[in-house]
């Protein structure tokens, strides 16, 4: 019975230190990481987010050049985007140290952006007939962001 009531008073301890992500305003820890961490944090979640760029502008090519079905295209660039909006809710809830806070909003920025195009280019996927300026226009609007994006972290790697 001891036993027990210690687990649960260690169980009770723990959790009292966990928050719940995000929501106006408030972080999922009460703590911002230090700027090693964070930074990592930040590299893998962006890393993600230039993995399904890549792929998404790779089916976006291929569409255009009719080497590839729009609809399965469109399947694909679906998922890239929640792979995106995954990472971007990630960054959004990850407190960062304070020399951050301005890479972090520049990020969540960008990401907005990258979820803006990702949606017009579904949208213009499913469009008949396509219009492959417009396609190669947010194909070339995602590949800046990319850079954009990689430069803004790689610039605040310290």
């Amino acid at each position: 019975m001891r036993r027990c009531l210690s687990v649960c008073t260690l169980l009770v301890i723990l959790m009292a230190g966990c928050t719940l992500p995000k929501t106006d305003g408030h972080y999922s820890a009460e703590f911002s990481y230090d700027p090693q961490q964070y930074m990592i944090f930040l590299a893998k979640e962006i890393q993600g987010v230039e993995n399904q760029i890549n792929s998404a502008m790779s089916l976006t090519v291929m569409v255009i050049r009719d080497e590839y079905p729009a609809d399965r295209a469109t399947t694909g660039v679906r998922e890239s985007l929640s792979v995106v909006s995954a990472a971007r809710s990630g960054v959004d809830v990850m407190r960062p140290p304070v020399e951050y806070t301005d890479t972090r909003e520049r990020v969540l920025e960008i990401l907005d952006a990258i979820e803006r195009e990702f949606s017009d280019l579904i949208v213009e996927l499913k469009s008949q007939p396509l219009d492959r300026d417009r396609l190669t226009e947010l194909k070339n609007l995602l590949h800046g962001d990319s850079v954009l994006l990689a430069a803004v972290v790689n610039a605040y790697w310290k």
